[in-house]
């Protein structure tokens, strides 16, 4: 309600852990549905038809052929049984969030689109070079992008709010797609045994105000915003 409160136009689902095979690690994996819809019914209240509600998609934790076991099919179909449940509780888009390898995040993009004909936002991940955790350039993300015929194209984390500026400043001239920047608060520190993030508000706001003067449509938060 806080996000609302605070003019939030749209609300993402609590459901970016919320694959298979990740409920599976904590054995509620029978849950899989009942949580999925109702993170999708309590996004909705607090929208009350004031905001968007996008069903929110994270990475399967599992690494994809040829690196790994997974292959892109299997990866497509786990993605698939989330879309699927989020279809049918009523989201109004998609939101792929966090993706570093392309190939994950294209099999995320295919199951959006074999179950619904609504905006898929996608995100990826970068680092301090401006690629993600796989060495893929922004350049790549945008040429994936075209050919994906995504409706956003975004970053989100995990860089701070300065390295997503200049991640726009080379994102801007390379597309005429909406843009979306979901900044981490900086960089966690450990304190007192903890991890904290020492981003203030009035500094992100700055950088908030910065990001659509350079050309992004749509502005929100990562790790360490709630």
């Amino acid at each position: 309600t806080g996000f609302k409160r605070a003019g939030a136009q749209l609300l993402t689902t609590n459901t970016f852990g919320a694959s298979l095979p990740k409920l599976i690690e904590y054995g509620i994996q029978d849950r899989h549905s009942e949580i999925i819809i109702s993170s999708v019914k309590i996004a909705k209240e607090v929208a009350n038809g004031d905001a968007y509600v996008l069903g929110a998609i994270g990475p399967l934790g599992k690494v994809l052929e040829p690196l790994g076991p997974t292959s892109v099919v299997e990866a497509e179909n786990l993605f698939a049984v989330n879309v699927e449940v989020l279809e049918r509780a009523g989201v109004d888009g998609y939101t792929l969030v966090g993706f570093h390898d392309f190939k994950e995040l294209e099999a995320a993009v295919n199951a959006v689109r074999r179950h619904s004909k609504k905006p898929v936002f996608t995100h990826i991940g970068i680092q301090d070079n401006q690629k993600t955790n796989f060495g893929n350039t922004l350049q790549e993300y945008v040429a994936l992008a075209h050919k994906l015929d995504v409706d956003v194209i975004g970053l989100a984390g995990e860089v701070g709010p300065s390295g997503m500026l200049t991640a726009l400043q080379t994102l801007r001239p390379l597309t005429k797609k909406p843009i979306a920047l979901l900044p981490n608060a900086g960089f966690p520190r450990y304190v007192n045994d903890q991890y904290i993030y020492l981003c203030n508000p009035d500094y992100i706001g700055k950088y908030a105000k910065r990001y659509v003067q350079a050309g992004a449509n749509i502005v929100g938060g990562h790790s360490g915003m709630s």
